[in-house]
């Protein structure tokens, strides 16, 4: 994240390449879902307008693509993001072995992260409908 004015502008080299518009703010907004029981509660409450001041800003520089296919590509990553924190609850006996790891990453017990995940994953059928509108 870099400061530039009254702005800040958010570059990802790690997923700098040849991908689909809106591949980018999947992968900032959704990588957010993995640090943290309360960040990712914070990106949930407000994915929405991180998403829409990225649309802006692509649009003011003179982007003239297609709307819903920035937001396709933004699912192609972000739902990567949201399955995995889903998966996490469903899957602790794999992760008993790693709690402090946990602790550290989500800030919360083992024990205590399907609760603290739960809010987050109930977005899930909203966003499934939302990409089956997308895709017609």
């Amino acid at each position: 994240m870099f400061p530039l004015g009254s702005q800040t502008v958010g570059i990802d080299w790690a997923a700098v390449s040849s991908e689909t518009t809106g591949v980018d703010i999947g992968v900032l907004i959704g990588s957010n879902l993995t640090f943290g029981v309360s960040e990712a509660a914070m990106i949930i409450d407000n994915e929405k307008k991180v998403y829409e001041s990225y649309a802006e800003g692509i649009e003011s520089t003179g982007w003239t693509g297609d709307l819903a296919d920035l937001r396709i590509g933004f699912f192609a990553q972000f739902i990567g993001y949201l399955s995995t924190l889903a998966a996490v609850p469903i899957i602790m006996e794999d992760y008993r072995d790693r709690r402090e790891f946990i602790k550290l990453r989500f800030g919360v017990e083992l024990e205590e992260l399907p609760e603290q995940v739960a809010p987050v994953i109930a977005t899930i059928p909203k966003y499934v409908e939302e990409v089956k509108r997308l895709l017609g």
